[in-house]
């Protein structure tokens, strides 16, 4: 696995590493100055400003779909060790992750996918969270990340992963993994989790297969997602060979005797009269 990510030219991918530093940095600072805003200056937190919570939906903080997954949450209040290493692991997996897909498919598509992304989860969340009425703020990119996981082992099904950084599985254990882990936040009543991390799941396998042509390592669904790949573009191409309105061609009338002009003899002939 480590051979595998040597190959990526860092250089080539600044943007990710933008992403990175303003999620890494704007964490830190949420998590050092929030105590301060609310107690000293008597305004919201970052927390509420830019995470997801119904509250906001109200108040029309329309940029909370594209800031939440800029902040990382802390179990206490302000620093701790936990938090530093929970925001630096999630940032070292964004950059292996992120950069693999890079180079495979280029930075335009990894941040269509990543904000593509970021959006369907924001609204899975939002109705989750008017569904059960709770004025809980949603933040992080977990969900994110893990369907960025689910996308980058449909391009690459070999690769093999270390959980926990000790014990390696394969793509289809990831998978089944991924299954447990949301049935574990169904039964812990973790609905906005769930709700996140369900719909990144669904739209990484969907936007894998319908956008990029790949397949699951799962054989079983390989057949329905051929047939997914072969709507798609078939409709494209009914789409591209729709008929184009043809402008007609204008009309050209002679002053003199009133008749249509068809060639360039005729008003030769009449200029030589």
């Amino acid at each position: 696995m480590k051979s595998f990510f040597k190959k990526a030219n860092w250089r080539r991918i600044p943007p990710l590493k933008i992403l990175i530093a303003s999620t890494l940095g704007l964490s830190i600072a949420a998590a050092l100055f929030s105590r301060l805003f609310s107690l000293c200056f008597q305004i919201p937190d970052p927390y509420f400003l830019l995470g997801l919570s119904t509250v906001g939906l109200y108040h029309l903080f329309f940029w909370q779909p594209l800031t939440y997954f800029l902040l990382y949450p802390t179990v206490t209040e302000g620093l701790s060790l936990s938090f530093i290493i929970y925001a630096g692991f999630n940032c070292y997996i964004l950059w292996l992750i992120g950069s693999s897909i890079i180079e495979r498919k280029g930075i335009k598509e990894f941040f269509k996918f990543y904000v593509l992304s970021a959006l369907v989860i924001a609204g899975a969340v939002y109705a989750m969270q008017l569904m059960t009425h709770t004025s809980d703020v949603y933040m992080g990119n977990q969900a994110i990340l893990c369907g960025l996981m689910i996308a980058w082992l449909m391009l690459f099904p070999t690769v093999e992963v270390r959980l926990f950084l000790l014990i390696p599985i394969n793509a289809k254990a990831f998978c089944a993994f991924t299954l447990i882990m949301l049935l574990v936040d169904l039964s812990q009543a973790n609905l906005l989790s769930f709700a996140a991390n369900s719909s990144s799941v669904l739209f990484a396998y969907f936007f894998a297969v319908m956008r990029w042509k790949v397949y699951s390592p799962f054989t079983s669904l390989n057949r329905f997602e051929s047939r997914l790949i072969y709507a798609i573009e078939n409709f494209k191409r009914k789409l591209n060979s729709r008929p184009t309105l043809r402008k007609k061609p204008s009309t050209i009338y002679d002053f003199k005797t009133g008749r249509i002009i068809i060639d360039e003899e005729v008003i030769i002939q009449d200029k030589t009269h």
